[in-house]
């Protein structure tokens, strides 16, 4: 396929008019096929839609991948096999969904999504229980009395069912419908089973979990935001000194300057350009006296912080 001169053509252009062209065809074709109630003439504008949605995903696929593997650094650093296979699956799973939404929209459109519905709910009660539902009261002109299989009591319904191209198209939908239902509970399935795991994980995690004490010092107010262990009523030494730190550094750094949490006094203080003065340097002993040491800060040291000029 690579060395083939109409694919290489085919991945190398955007084919942008060509898709334009074909929906403008299959949009006058069912006007015109409305119009003038000739069903042929609706039939090739829908085979003409459903070629121009399938043929633009699958394009698009090839196009956006060939744009991909040009870039030689990509194509020399993932496998190009390993790529058209993950790039396979996940098209045909796409194209597939594509496939069931479509089947899905024209069924709502003609009115038979819920009568196709119902009549797997009844055709699915029948098997489990049996002849229960086998009798006059259904009436006799119910699809499970008249079929067999779960995809010809659905395929019965029809919104026009003289026509060879929509029984072709109803027998195609009904085929998607019970696809796209089973791929649900599949995924219904997924989910729970993912949801086990995660409660499972987490309960094994929790009998395991090392609780460790954090002995970070968190300078709330730098960062101006509230603390919960603030106490507003403590007036001791230690308090006053840290909360005249906390203000000289307020007032020195810029509007909307945020402090990181790591910082220490030093690094906090080259931030926000404390002058290199005897004074400011008296008060960064005192707080990292006040914050670090074991005994504390005395009253003398409340006095010599509220003697400096800063």
């Amino acid at each position: 396929m690579e060395n083939n001169f109409f694919f290489q053509f085919w991945v190398s252009r955007s084919l942008r008019d060509f898709h334009v062209v074909l929906s403008v065809v299959a949009i006058c074709s069912q006007i015109i096929g409305a119009v003038s109630g000739n069903q042929n003439i609706s039939s090739f504008g829908e085979i003409i839609a459903l070629f121009t949605i399938l043929h633009f995903f699958l394009h698009g696929y090839f196009y956006r991948q060939q744009k991909f593997l040009s870039d030689n650094m990509r194509v020399y650093s993932l496998p190009k096999k390993k790529i058209a296979r993950t790039g396979s699956l996940f098209l045909l799973l796409f194209l597939t969904c594509i496939c069931i939404g479509m089947a899905i929209v024209r069924e709502i459109y003609s009115g038979t999504l819920l009568e196709k519905i119902k009549s797997l709910f009844l055709y699915l009660f029948q098997s489990l229980l049996g002849q229960a539902f086998q009798s006059d009261g259904l009436g006799k002109g119910e699809m499970i009395s008249q079929e067999n299989t779960l995809f010809g009591a659905m395929n019965q319904i029809s919104a026009k069912p003289d026509s060879a191209w929509e029984n072709l198209i109803n027998q195609i939908q009904t085929i998607l419908i019970l696809l796209g239902i089973l791929l649900l509970i599949v995924l219904c399935i997924f989910a729970v089973v993912s949801f086990v795991r995660r409660i499972a994980a987490k309960a094994h995690l929790q009998i395991k979990q090392v609780v460790r004490k954090d002995t970070i010092d968190q300078e709330k107010q730098l960062r101006r935001t509230a603390s919960s262990k603030e106490k507003l009523l403590d007036f001791s030494p230690v308090a006053k000194i840290r909360r005249a730190y906390r203000r000289c550094i307020n007032q020195r750094r810029r509007k909307n300057q945020s402090i990181p949490q790591w910082m220490s006094p030093k690094e906090v203080e080259q931030l926000v350009s404390v002058p290199e003065e005897m004074a400011y340097q008296q008060l960064h002993a005192l707080y990292e006296k006040a914050r670090y040491s074991q005994s504390g800060c005395s009253q003398e040291d409340v006095q010599t912080v509220k003697k400096l000029k800063i």
